[in-house]
């Protein structure tokens, strides 16, 4: 049924995630939206365990 899947070690995924910062970085950190958040980049296994997180 899931043959693309068949030899998969986890899942690969970028998000973003809402972060607080001191004033003087908010420029830094400000989205297209306004909001002050920055991107993740996650690994996980088959059992929803994180392997690998890389913050921008």
């Amino acid at each position: 049924m899931w043959k693309w899947f068949k030899n998969c070690l986890g899942v690969l995924d970028e998000t973003h995630i809402m972060i607080t910062v001191p004033k003087v970085d908010k420029p830094r950190y400000r989205m297209r939206k306004c909001d002050i958040e920055t991107n993740l980049l996650g690994v996980c296994t088959h059992d929803m365990h994180f392997v690998y997180v890389l913050p921008d």
